[in-house]
């Protein structure tokens, strides 16, 4: 499906699995499954945007598509976002499709992930495993960089928002710089790719 289609069709629906033993929807999951109906497209877009309010999204959804952001906003309250796309700019989010749970589960390892990261105070670098997609290794690294030098006693940090100039075609390293934090609530960090800043990431805390 070419962007073209997916406009056209403008919602697209999902089934996810959930990871490991949650209970909701991976962010990671979202985000890879945009990129999988953007496809062949991903090399031209720019300036990817997506935040996650933290509603908890646990059964299956479809994808809203649209160049009015109005359209998105009051359909899909789930998750929300924008890219730009030579020149024109859609925007998209989630709604949850029906009220059956997502029932399938698969084993998901963040230690794995991060077995080849390096930490310090100002930012933590990942030579990735292989059998994770960009996302997955991002929201690792960075969950494993704010449990070490941003702990929190009774709450626990959540990825939030990813903004991306462009989408990276591959990566052989990844490396997030913390940016600024509002203690205990809210950190923006420098992402890097293959040594090339490509955008930020937030963590934000759970209420």
């Amino acid at each position: 499906m070419n962007l073209s289609q997916l406009i056209q069709c403008q919602e697209t629906q999902h089934t996810f699995i959930l990871k490991g033993n949650r209970k909701y929807v991976h962010g990671t999951d979202i985000f890879d499954f945009i990129m999988a109906l953007l496809k062949k497209n991903v090399h031209e877009i720019a300036h990817f945007d997506i935040s996650f309010p933290h509603a908890i999204l646990n059964h299956n959804c479809q994808l809203i598509l649209s160049k009015t952001q109005d359209d998105v906003h009051n359909k899909a309250p789930l998750c929300k976002g924008q890219f730009e796309f030579h020149g024109d700019i859609f925007y998209f989010g989630l709604n949850e499709q029906t009220t059956t749970s997502v029932a399938k589960v698969r084993s998901y390892d963040e230690h794995e992930i991060v077995s080849h990261s390096k930490l310090t105070e100002q930012g933590a670098i990942l030579l990735p495993s292989k059998g994770y997609s960009l996302i997955e290794s991002l929201v690792a690294l960075t969950k494993q960089y704010h449990n070490k030098y941003q702990p929190l006693s009774d709450k626990k940090w959540l990825f939030a928002r990813l903004k991306l100039a462009e989408i990276p075609q591959d990566f052989q390293t990844i490396e997030i710089v913390l940016q600024s934090s509002i203690t205990n609530k809210l950190t923006r960090s420098q992402l890097l790719v293959n040594d090339q800043g490509i955008g930020e990431i937030y963590f934000t805390a759970s209420k």
